[in-house]
């Protein structure tokens, strides 16, 4: 994972860089260096995950059960879409929030949660920099909506897109990743939206490695 984000922290400013939004970059440097952090429905993704909490509590989130201590589960409207879950990761190694996942309500038709994966794709697309996308089945690509849904249950469907988040002189701040996702025992996809804030990414990858 630390080497996957150093890649994708390096792309970033070389993509940044050959569109000419930055100038006066240093192209050698792999991991632009920042203080800045990530940014969630206009929350940085930083601090204690309680308080980060409190800030989507203003904007009518509920909180959730969680079994996992590390994870904070809430439920509300993202992007106009009620009833979304919001997952709050903590770092094992500074105990700030390092990670927000979105998943939306699962849908059992296929155009729909297609519909609903290009929409998200389209609008991330307008903010950050999109650095690799995949949308293809494995084995086979079929026709039917109802067995491309088969597919997507089944875990035979990569629909994914990776992004970049940055500032406009090319510092990386972070990752966004749209994918299809399924739950076992459950005939339905799911639409799911993670962004990963780098600095503190990057001490919760050391706290992980600190454990082994």
């Amino acid at each position: 994972m630390k080497h996957y984000r150093m890649i994708l922290a390096t792309l970033f400013v070389a993509l940044i860089a050959f569109t000419g939004l930055t100038a006066q970059q240093d192209k050698s440097q792999s991991q632009p260096k920042t203080t800045e952090h990530l940014k969630f429905m206009g929350i940085p993704i930083d601090g204690s995950p309680e308080a980060f909490a409190n800030q989507l509590k203003s904007k009518e989130f509920t909180l959730n059960s969680s079994s996992t201590p590390d994870i904070i589960w809430m439920t509300g409207t993202f992007a106009g879409i009620s009833d979304s879950n919001v997952l709050i990761y903590k770092s094992p190694s500074s105990a700030n929030v390092y990670k927000v996942r979105v998943v939306f309500p699962g849908q059992d038709s296929w155009s729909q949660i297609e519909i609903r994966y290009k929409k998200f794709k389209d609008w991330l697309s307008q903010k950050y920099l999109l650095i690799e996308s995949k949308e293809e089945f494995q084995g086979y690509s079929p026709e039917r909506d109802s067995s491309k849904m088969t597919k997507l249950i089944l875990g035979d469907c990569n629909y994914w897109s990776t992004y970049g988040a940055g500032t406009l002189n090319g510092t990386f701040l972070g990752s966004v990743y749209l994918d299809l996702m399924s739950i076992s025992g459950e005939n339905k996809g799911y639409v799911r939206i993670e962004y990963e804030d780098y600095l503190n990414g990057e001490n919760a990858e050391q706290g992980f490695l600190d454990d082994l």
